[in-house]
């Protein structure tokens, strides 16, 4: 996409390269062109958007640049690097946001999710912030343990979002 590897990026930015680049490989601009370079164009297309998809992602770009760095993430590491405590806390989470009843549709019971979505949004925020100095600093083995615990907090989302 042209930018440089970097966690922190600017989501205005980013999202004016891919309209900029999108323009660019837009199909109508290339009817005319040889069937090879309309599949060209497509498959650059394609690969762009894939790319903004990526880079837009706070965990998936974490985990681009861990590649990036020859340091990737294993799909059964996320546990180990994080220890009993922060796994204990997530389950902990977890049983809050499973104990409230959405059935009732209490006034209560919707605040209380908004509430657990606020913190961890929070949380969200905390370890994006620290994967920045952590790449920064090119401490990998520390991006890769806070790209772990990104993608809990990230579900922890994702399940208080489906309740509400």
């Amino acid at each position: 996409m042209g930018m440089k590897p970097s966690f922190e990026i600017s989501q205005p930015d980013l999202k004016h390269i891919y309209r900029e680049q999108m323009k660019v490989l837009h199909p109508d601009k290339h009817t005319l062109k040889p069937r090879e370079e309309q599949e060209s164009v497509a498959r650059s297309t394609s690969n762009v958007t894939r790319g903004y998809e990526v880079l837009k992602n706070d965990y998936q770009r974490a985990l681009h640049l861990l590649e990036l760095k020859g340091n990737a993430m294993e799909d059964d590491v996320s546990g180990s690097i994080l220890g009993h405590d922060f796994l204990m806390e997530i389950m902990e989470i977890r049983e809050t946001i499973d104990s409230i009843n959405m059935t009732d549709n209490t006034n209560d019971d919707l605040e209380e999710l908004q509430k657990l979505l606020a913190e961890n949004k929070e949380r969200i925020a905390a370890t994006c912030h620290e994967l920045a100095i952590a790449f920064g600093k090119d401490d990998l083995d520390e991006a890769k343990r806070l790209a772990a615990k990104l993608q809990y907090w990230n579900r922890i989302e994702e399940t208080i979002t489906a309740k509400i």
